[in-house]
């Protein structure tokens, strides 16, 4: 496959999906890779393994695409398979603009869950859909990008606090107790006002909220979705020995604390506020230096509270954190004897040979989708592709007369090398010598006096 820029309007290019063609972004000197995007106009969903066919999808969705359209394997086992396309006004010209617009879309069409998320990363392709059943869905929308950027991500820590920890932060210790409060939330500040150690033990059975929950295949890996969030723990790995490092007085520990609530309503939004609670006084006890008494019980309760009132648009302005692909499944790794050290490097594998299997040509030799490899900017070594090529059955030279068919047991290798180039077959003399090896053949023929 090759790419070149086109321009055209909405019904051109839906006409271009339904006749097969493959689409991207724009990128410098044509090759598809993160580091040459230059800019788009669209933003792409691939919406795959959902519970509705996409017309009803689309009934009960507010923000409608400028395209929609059902792929090929849409109804496989059960599930439906769409795409989605947003067109915008603006051209999008950096890769944070587009993730950023990407992450809005699909809070706002209800996808945080996706299964996939694929159209989040710029240099990723969309495949059209020739087939005769395919289904479509066109409303012409050309959205405004201005619109969707105009609120910035809260970072993490950032570095002056969010307009909420700013207005809350000012109270009085009699201010804390909330009399709209539920009655056993009520008895928790009770509880907590006796002590740590006993409202710890008292509600561990709360469940500790620290990591977005991942949806592990019958494969033992799960993917990390888009809105994916976790609490930082910083941790000291001198001589090979893991030590907590708590944050200190001078690191912000008021702020990191409102920030870590945050996390929390984002990983659990129906979250209670004595699970908000539970979990804030945890990190205080083992995540921060509180020696000074500053991160006051009355501190975590206005956090959780404050939090808690917020709208969930509010909560996932914060910025997802930082991960990979993938992660592996502690106790499928456990059960099947790997670490998952070793395991994580056989999904690299798997993962890495169905991205190969998205553009290797199988009627083109090894060498011919390596050559088309280094001039799209693919980084894959010609030893992976004859790996792939193996581990799959796939013939490395397809166009080339097998072996067996014309070689001349009687005569050496070397007659055997010119009888092919008379009849124009391609084929290297390290080729028929693996070829002997292999069948038990003696290179030097059987009647060949050479």
């Amino acid at each position: 496959m090759s790419f070149h820029v086109e321009e055209l309007n909405v019904k051109e290019l839906l006409y271009k999906i339904k006749a097969g063609y493959s689409m991207c972004h724009v990128f410098k000197d044509n090759r598809r890779v993160n580091v040459n995007f230059m800019c788009t106009h669209a933003v792409f969903i691939d919406v795959d393994d959902h519970s509705q066919p996409m017309e009803t999808f689309l009934d009960g969705c507010e923000l409608q695409p400028t395209i929609a359209y059902t792929t090929i394997s849409d109804g496989a086992n059960g599930l439906y398979r769409f795409r989605l396309i947003y067109l915008f006004d603006e051209p999008i010209s950096s890769p944070e603009d587009y993730k950023s617009l990407y992450g809005s879309l699909i809070k706002e069409i209800g996808l945080e869950q996706n299964k996939d998320n694929c159209g989040s990363v710029v240099a990723q392709l969309m495949n059209g859909n020739s087939s005769s059943n395919v289904r479509v869905f066109c409303s012409s929308n050309i959205y405004y990008k201005s619109l969707f950027l105009q609120n910035c991500h809260l970072e993490i820590y950032p570095s002056s606090p969010p307009s909420q920890y700013i207005s809350n932060r000012q109270f009085c210790k009699n201010e804390i107790v909330n009399m709209d409060m539920a009655p056993e939330d009520l008895v928790a500040l009770q509880d907590l006002d006796s002590g740590v150690t006993e409202f710890l033990s008292k509600y561990s059975d709360v469940g500790v909220i620290d990591e977005t929950m991942l949806d592990y295949n019958e494969n033992g890996y799960a993917f990390f979705p888009y809105l994916y969030y976790k609490l930082n723990i910083r941790m000291d790995w001198t001589n090979k020995k893991p030590k907590v490092l708590k944050y200190k007085d001078g690191e912000c520990r008021r702020k990191r604390l409102y920030v870590d609530a945050l996390i929390m309503r984002a990983i659990k939004p129906d979250a209670t506020f004595l699970e908000i609670l539970y979990n804030l006084v945890l990190r205080r006890k083992f995540f921060y230096d509180n020696s000074d008494k500053v991160l006051t019980d009355e501190i975590l309760i206005k956090d959780a509270q404050t939090v808690l009132k917020m709208r969930m648009d509010e909560v996932y302005s914060l910025n997802p954190s930082k991960h990979g692909t993938f992660k592996t499944d502690a106790i499928f790794c456990q059960e099947h004897g790997v670490s998952r050290k070793q395991y994580c490097m056989v999904v690299r594998k798997i993962l890495n040979y169905q991205s190969i299997g998205e553009w290797y040509d199988v009627s083109m030799s090894v060498s011919h989708n390596y050559k088309y490899a280094k001039s799209n900017g693919i980084k894959v070594s010609l030893n992976t592709l004859k790996n792939f090529c193996r581990d799959n059955s796939i013939d490395m030279y397809p166009s080339m007369k097998p072996i067996k068919e014309w070689y001349d047991v009687s005569l050496s290798v070397k007659k055997n090398l010119e009888l092919a180039k008379n009849q124009g077959i391609k084929v290297s003399q390290t080729m028929l010598y693996n070829y002997c090896r292999e069948h038990h053949i003696d290179t030097k023929g059987r009647s060949d006096n050479d």
